[in-house]
């Protein structure tokens, strides 16, 4: 609003400040508005209205139509999918997205007891504060439970032959003693998946994507090695199926591995998974390596023991981030190794 002087120049009315109560008003009004864009975000994401107006994926919807960045876009569409699971009548909109936000790292059956105990010690009016706190008493109680014990992470000196190492007369492959062969064997067969992963990388997973939503390749459906909302095992066939938000995958190593890595490629571009993280090993040299060429890659120093085996593989080992926000992804895992972008320098 503006007056006008004497001299006919336009004079700004001075700014009243606000009061307690129109303040207030304010926040929550600006946090209504808010909620309510919360879900249709979801409604949009759920009912494919990205495809209706003519893109190929969610992800280019987002790109084009919004100017917020896709990590505030993606938080907002996460924090709707745990309102809706937390809500009495799965509500969305009422509760604040930096309330939702710890409980994304517990499996989704286990989100309403966390809320619960949060608005229980809260008097009904949790902080953040309250619902972290909450979501660590639970995840501490269920890894007591059933989660598997540890693992130590195990680097050795870099001196194995690789599974893929040609043999030839001027350069013969190395003869290691029978024990040994023997033990190291599972890691060179096609016929067993079993690589399951040490619990250092999946930590790292977690506080990357704070939870995990899907593990396509898992060992069981009730003792997981990997905690996910949802596990396939072989029984399960996860290549047939679909996949949906934040994936870990550490596929069989055998040669079908070029097909859940393709899976799970396209089923991030078509905007079906926001985020995703793959342990595979670091064979630069294969056509399904070079499909993850243009997403983050961390190098593993040394070589990984995985669970259910004695000694370190006898090959290296890499992890790629599939997502927007790599920043996570760096702070979780630049201890585990180097961090690797592609460059691409055009013409």
């Amino acid at each position: 609003m503006s007056s006008t002087d004497v001299s006919g120049t336009q004079a700004p009315l001075p700014v009243q400040t606000m009061n307690a109560a129109e303040a207030r008003a304010c926040v929550e009004s600006i946090n209504s508005s808010i909620n309510n864009a919360r879900a249709m975000l979801l409604d949009l994401y759920e009912r494919q209205g990205w495809k209706a107006l003519g893109y190929e994926s969610w992800r280019a919807c987002v790109v084009v139509e919004f100017e917020q960045s896709k990590t505030h876009l993606y938080r907002q569409l996460q924090a709707a999918e745990i309102e809706r699971t937390v809500s009495p009548m799965g509500e969305i909109g009422q509760i604040p997205e930096r309330q939702l936000r710890p409980l994304a790292a517990l499996p989704p059956a286990e989100r309403p007891k966390a809320w619960a105990l949060a608005r229980e010690s809260s008097g009904g009016k949790p902080t953040a504060k309250d619902v972290q706190a909450a979501v660590n008493t639970v995840r501490s109680t269920s890894q007591a439970i059933s989660a598997p014990a540890p693992a130590p992470l195990v680097f050795e000196e870099d001196d194995s032959p690789a599974a893929s190492e040609p043999k030839s007369e001027t350069h013969p492959t190395p003869v290691q003693a029978p024990a040994q062969a023997d033990r190291l064997a599972v890691h060179y067969s096609s016929e067993t998946a079993e690589h399951y992963t040490p619990r250092i990388i999946i930590d790292a997973a977690l506080a990357c994507l704070d939870i995990i939503d899907l593990d396509p390749c898992s060992n069981s459906l009730t003792t997981p090695n990997v905690p996910a909302g949802e596990h396939f095992t072989i029984a399960e066939d996860g290549l047939s199926r679909p996949w949906r938000g934040r994936v870990y995958l550490n596929p069989p190593y055998g040669r079908e591995i070029g097909q859940w890595v393709e899976k799970l490629c396209s089923e991030h571009e078509r905007g079906h998974i926001s985020e995703a993280i793959a342990l595979v090993p670091a064979r630069p040299d294969t056509a399904w390596f070079r499909r993850f060429r243009d997403y983050t890659c961390c190098f593993v120093s040394g070589r990984l023991t995985f669970i259910g085996n004695e000694d370190p593989a006898p090959f290296p080992s890499a992890v790629f981030y599939l997502g927007w926000n790599i920043s996570p992804f760096y702070r979780a895992f630049h201890g585990i190794g180097d961090i690797w972008n592609r460059v691409d320098m055009g013409d």
